[in-house]
């Protein structure tokens, strides 16, 4: 019995999924099984997101939780206004989403070893009576109990449980908390970047020794209901 060969004339870039695709600069959220991650896209350039969001975070962003958007808004000054209030329940800037991905995983090329801002998480409160509570630190030093903020269902309770069981930092004032200011990265003190130039030369060894192996409202108005 004769048998037919067919020879695939597909070059190899063409099969599979390419190793980084493109990734959408429009979408607005992205369900995972811990939460909902919230995207901002700012005029300067770059992303603003919010990893994992609970209840209480997407509330506050004007959004049903069951009924996410999920493109960005077309006009930019809207977008940059929601970037704002993304901004103000912990979001995050990042000079693309490769580069989240890549610090998420370990990933990051020799030389590109994730700064303080990279490293940082930040919970926000927003008491009724004014002023904002933070928590923020080095993600891999958070203490567990940060879980309890996902078990609570209104800010006010979010707000107990960051100033009475995670000793989170009261600002009266909340425009003098560093994260809030512009669209893009926080500024740096010269002496986070003086400990940060120490800890890349602690650790210039033993990064190349391992350096990649491991690895609201449903109708928004243009306005920023956090505000």
């Amino acid at each position: 019995m004769a048998v037919t060969r067919v020879q695939n004339t597909s070059s190899r870039s063409q099969i599979g999924s390419p190793l980084r695709p493109p990734r959408s600069k429009t979408k607005r959220s992205q369900w995972t099984a811990c939460g909902c991650n919230i995207y901002g896209w700012p005029s300067i350039g770059g992303m603003i997101m919010r990893a994992s969001c609970d209840l209480v975070e997407l509330r506050y962003l004007g959004f049903d939780p069951l009924n996410v958007p999920t493109t960005r808004f077309e006009n930019q000054e809207d977008e940059d206004d929601f970037c704002r209030c993304l901004k103000r329940i912990g979001g995050k800037w990042w000079r693309s989403e490769q580069r989240r991905l890549d610090v998420t995983f370990a990933k990051w090329r020799l030389g590109e070893r994730p700064n303080r801002e990279e490293m940082r998480e930040v919970y926000v409160g927003w008491p009724e009576a004014g002023g904002v509570l933070v928590l923020e630190g080095d993600e891999s030093e958070m203490t567990v109990e940060t879980g309890k903020l996902r078990m609570v269902t209104d800010m006010e309770a979010r707000c107990h449980v960051l100033r009475h069981t995670l000793a989170a930092v009261f600002y009266e004032d909340p425009d003098s908390y560093a994260g809030f200011d512009g669209l893009g990265p926080r500024k740096t003190s010269h002496d986070e970047e003086e400990s940060e130039e120490d800890a890349e030369e602690d650790d210039g060894h033993d990064e190349k020794a391992t350096a990649g192996q491991d690895h609201g409202r449903q109708g928004w108005d243009g306005k920023c209901v956090c505000s």
